[in-house]
């Protein structure tokens, strides 16, 4: 089984947590820019060049994001 970036992000976000005694808010503000590890503190790739999309894609993912809010959104009136 291999690890995946997403695994290692998350695991680097495990351990800016430890080193901040796991308050989240000190993560974000973490000073310590030299540490290896900081740019990846958010559990984020600050590298990562955004995918381009055509416009047709983008409504197509919009659309698609509009049903599962909608479908959520029933769910959780439903629960109510």
């Amino acid at each position: 089984m291999s690890t995946t970036k997403s695994d290692l992000l998350k695991i680097i976000r495990g351990k800016c947590l430890d080193c901040v005694c796991y308050q989240a808010r000190e993560v974000e503000l973490c000073p310590t820019e030299r540490c290896a590890l900081w740019p990846y503190r958010m559990g984020k790739d600050p590298y990562k060049t955004p995918r381009p999309m055509t416009k047709a894609q983008r409504e197509n993912l919009s659309k698609a994001l509009a049903a599962r809010r909608q479908k959520t959104t029933a769910q959780h009136d439903e629960k109510l």
